[in-house]
């Protein structure tokens, strides 16, 4: 139990390292968050599997559920990115095709001194 507890704490927090470093579409305090916890998770593991000694140590359950939240945030962040890159390149292209009709004025103010 206390083997797989250690690599499974040291397998979440590479994860969430990952996660946070190549993710994209994540905002900057959601990539440290993942990363900061990542790292604790992975130190955490590091030092239970290779310094801890004995004794006694605490077993964090959401240290299972944390990751998935993490992720799920990170795609849920990375769609709303993209749709919103999507629905700028539709009002772009729509504008566009405007600029091609005939009859097309132009909303531009003419500067002076020219």
């Amino acid at each position: 139990m206390f083997d797989a507890y250690t690599f499974l704490l040291m397998l979440s927090g590479l994860l969430l390292i990952a996660i946070g470093a190549t993710f994209g579409g994540q905002s900057i305090g959601s990539r440290l968050l993942s990363v900061a916890v990542g790292i604790g998770f992975f130190g955490y593991g590091f030092y239970l599997e290779f310094l801890f000694e004995g004794g006694t140590y605490r077993v964090f359950f959401f240290a299972f559920v944390f990751p998935v939240l993490l992720t799920i945030r990170a795609i849920k962040e990375r769609q709303e990115t993209r749709a919103a890159e999507a629905a700028q390149a539709a009002q772009a292209a729509r504008l566009a095709a405007e600029r091609d009709q005939p009859g097309y004025v132009s909303q531009e103010v003419p500067q002076e001194g020219r």
